[in-house]
């Protein structure tokens, strides 16, 4: 079984390697495409060697950790919850670093710009978790538009990511350090 997969694997990358100097020659393309050609069919001869421990590692890490995130999604996206300053630092962060790599990345998808799309994704995911975080202050949601004033917005930074939220539970909820269920 080891030695038939091994020779498949091989007359993968032979077949890849057949196709790419065929599209060289043919096309007269550059080498960079048959280089590229080269590395599919090394990463394809690498998946079809490991393809058993590949598909391990997805059964007992990858995939629980997906599951976990779509099932806490809803609390994510909640606008009923508080989250403490350390969580929301953390998913501040996040999205930041999400929205950099995402706009260095962006792209023309059709006529539609996929950037102005991720604006509004990321925009709305920061007002939840903002939304959120005011909660814990105990002040209503609508106070996260008052970060949009240039001036107040600097001092609403201050009060999000230093004040100590509301002691025990307030109308928007449990205290998020003592509730374990907002992770």
């Amino acid at each position: 079984m080891e030695r038939s997969r091994l020779l498949l694997s091989l007359t993968i990358v032979l077949a890849m390697g057949l196709i790419s100097a065929i599209i060289l020659f043919i096309t007269g393309t550059t080498y960079e495409t048959t280089f590229l050609l080269m590395i599919f069919s090394f990463i394809v001869f690498i998946l079809c060697l490991f393809y058993k421990y590949i598909f391990i590692f997805l059964k007992e890490e990858i995939i629980p950790l997906i599951i976990s995130f779509l099932k806490r999604l809803p609390l994510l996206l909640s606008l009923k919850t508080r989250i403490n300053r350390y969580k929301y630092l953390i998913r501040i962060l996040i999205l930041l670093i999400l929205t950099s790599v995402s706009f260095n990345g962006s792209l023309e998808l059709g006529g539609f710009n996929f950037l102005s799309f991720l604006v509004i994704v990321f925009f709305s995911l920061m007002g939840c978790v903002t939304v959120q975080r005011l909660h814990d202050l105990n002040r209503p949601g609508v106070h996260y538009f008052l970060t949009w004033i240039p001036i107040y917005s600097i001092y609403m930074c201050f009060v999000l990511f230093s004040k100590k939220g509301t002691d025990g539970p307030n109308q928007y909820g449990e205290d998020p350090l003592v509730s374990q269920e907002n992770l």
